[in-house]
């Protein structure tokens, strides 16, 4: 049982040591196959880059920095060795991304009712959670089914990347948008984003409304959300259809079964929250 915190920009941060480290601050990214340090404030670690590796973002890919060998503290869990990719994340508050080379070794609850995240033994957990989709992975990131309605009228099952590191609600991607010419269904957008990733590279949103999202069985009406314009990276890869984010997300206790490929939800006190403030106000 280890706390986290749901900071402003609505994305979850727990604190860790790496090697001999001072305790250091992560974001808990299910959308990061690998564990990040922040290359900004690498003077902060005890690790040597000793390797280079691929790196897919959201908006494009870049070959980046890696320590092999190392040890995590997490909690009460030590874990290695774990690799970990370097990337400078300037303006980030962040000392490192927490990703799924070591969330997978765990059955994870994400519980936003107490602010914990608990670990469990995966080969021993038991959920008696009635609400469940199905994990898949493509890019070495967790993917479910979801139902969406846009604008046009037609509802679509798409495969979204659930992405706790993201802070955006729902983007579908450029290949969906651009095949069924969706954005002449959206012609007065109330946004437009520029969003950058890992990799360093950017690309535009247009944010709108979809009329109606449906995921594990539970319905959500006029979700706002992004139609993404990006040339390159995740938000254009054939297999996956979009993202969902932490925005959307954290509206459900999501337990983990990495074992068995299922993802639990349960609705928690965030389930009627706003979206974008602005909206309401």
């Amino acid at each position: 049982r280890i706390p986290f915190y749901l900071d402003d920009d609505h994305r979850i941060y727990t604190s860790l040591r790496v090697n001999k480290s001072d305790p250091l601050y992560f974001l808990i990214d299910t959308g990061a196959s690998d564990m990040v340090v922040n290359s900004e404030v690498l003077w902060k670690f005890d690790i040597t880059l000793n390797s280079t590796a691929s790196n897919t973002g959201a908006t494009g890919e870049n070959i980046v920095e890696l320590s092999t060998g190392n040890t995590v503290v997490w909690g009460k869990h030590e874990t290695k060795p774990l690799d970990f990719v370097a990337i400078p994340y300037p303006d980030a508050l962040w000392d490192g991304v927490l990703g799924l080379s070591l969330l997978k070794q765990f059955v994870v609850e994400l519980n936003y009712d107490d602010m914990h995240v608990y670990l469990y033994d995966k080969k021993r957990y038991k959920s008696t959670a009635s609400n469940k989709v199905i994990l898949t992975y493509a890019h070495g990131v967790p993917v479910v089914k979801a139902m969406v309605k846009t604008a046009d009228q037609k509802t679509r099952s798409l495969r979204l990347e659930i992405d706790t590191g993201s802070d955006r609600i729902l983007d579908i991607s450029t290949h969906i948008v651009n095949t069924h010419h969706l954005l002449k269904f959206y012609p007065k957008p109330f946004a437009k984003s520029t969003v950058m990733s890992s990799d360093g590279n950017s690309g535009d949103i247009i944010n709108d409304f979809f009329p109606m999202v449906e995921l594990g069985g539970f319905e959500f009406y006029k979700i706002p959300g992004g139609l993404a314009q990006v040339p390159n990276g995740i938000l254009n890869k054939p297999d996956i259809d979009g993202m969902l984010g932490n925005w959307f997300l954290k509206r459900f206790n999501l337990t983990f079964d990495f074992e068995n490929d299922y993802l639990y939800l349960r609705p928690n006190n965030y389930v009627h929250s706003a979206y974008y403030e602005f909206l309401t106000r």
